[in-house]
């Protein structure tokens, strides 16, 4: 029964292959390492969002802008994910 039913469950999530959201594996990175956020703003005028935020990481800093129409929620998370590419590439 399992080989007729596993072909319509793949790819099978486990612990291994779950991926985190960017926000969350941003902050746990952060906290792990010891980086620090130095700057994180805000703000929101006219249907367009503007969010930048900077990270200390061994000395460096990291920072990344967004400004667009998305709200605040998805504009940290593509800051987040963003930074999170620059401090894994570093």
């Amino acid at each position: 029964m399992w080989q007729s039913i596993r072909p319509l469950l793949e790819p099978l999530v486990t612990p291994e292959t779950l991926k985190l959201h960017p926000i969350r594996e941003f902050y746990e990175v952060c906290q792990k390492r010891g980086y620090r956020i130095v700057y994180d703003v805000v703000s929101r005028k006219d249907g367009v969002t503007n969010y930048r935020m900077e990270v200390e990481a061994d000395g460096d800093i990291h920072q990344y802008e967004y400004t667009g129409p998305a709200l605040r929620d998805t504009a940290k998370k593509i800051v987040c994910k963003e930074l999170l590419n620059s401090l894994k590439e570093g």
